[in-house]
């Protein structure tokens, strides 16, 4: 399988110095557009999301230090490699750079063959960086689908996996819990205690005595007076959603 080409902004207001840069990276397979000033370059930095920039300090309209500062307020931009491109070789713009966040400093007139080493090894590291927050995300996520309950029905537990569950009627102190199997479990438990266990991203609370798993929902029906209800998989009767609750229906895309 063909790897992904990786993507670098490029912004500089010399157009020569731009057009070389560009030249360099894309003879190194790396796809690259450039922005001739800060806002232009901070706009493309929201479409194209690249995976490293490179920027010059110095620019008429939005300074480089401004660039970072902006970008670093986007959840999906603000881990990505920064490294400014500067003829300012002074110790008070560096320190301002790093503890804005930016990651190298290459010095203009930049040497080729340590640029595209600096590009290189921040990519790298930031490719590890980005593989293991993945990584964390799915491991949270399977733990979260694979989660069991212990029920107990007498003597007896059971094991019940929350995917199985399909929705969780309140009844005085105890909740009637109905299953995937066609099976009831009459459980001593509040829905407010089964909200706080249930993961957040299956389980919405439809009416104050109804939870359902998001899963296993069929069809949602809405009548003449604008009232909404929730028929479920292995359910002959729909589930009345109470007015209360209409804003937990964004989870199912109403």
């Amino acid at each position: 399988m063909k790897s992904q080409k990786k993507k670098i902004l490029v912004i500089e207001d010399d157009e020569i110095i731009s057009d070389n840069l560009k030249n360099l990276l894309e003879l190194q397979n790396y796809e690259v557009w450039v922005a001739e000033n800060g806002k232009e370059g901070i706009d493309k930095a929201y479409i194209f999301k690249p995976d490293l920039v490179i920027c010059d300090i110095m620019m008429p309209d939005i300074t480089g230090f401004e660039v970072i500062e902006i970008l670093s307020r986007e959840n999906d931009l603000k881990q990505l490699p920064f490294l400014y491109l500067t003829a300012l070789i002074d110790i008070t713009n560096f320190r301002k750079g790093m503890n804005l966040g930016a990651d190298d400093y290459i010095f203009k007139p930049y040497d080729s063959e340590n640029l595209l080493l600096v590009i290189k090894n921040r990519l790298e590291k930031f490719e590890l960086i980005r593989s293991i927050a993945l990584e964390q995300k799915s491991n949270k996520n399977y733990q979260n689908e694979s989660e069991k309950i212990i029920i107990k029905l007498g003597n007896k537990s059971y094991p019940l996996n929350y995917k199985e569950i399909i929705y969780l009627m309140a009844e005085r102190q105890y909740s009637n819990v109905y299953t995937t199997g066609q099976k009831k479990f009459i459980i001593k438990k509040s829905l407010k205690n089964w909200e706080m266990i249930l993961p957040k991203s299956s389980f919405i609370r439809i009416h104050r005595s109804c939870i359902i798993n998001i899963n296993q929902v069929n069809k949602i029906e809405k009548n003449s007076l604008n009232q909404y209800s929730v028929h479920l998989n292995n359910s002959n009767n729909a589930i009345q959603v109470s007015r209360r609750f209409y804003k937990n229906l964004k989870k199912l895309s109403v």
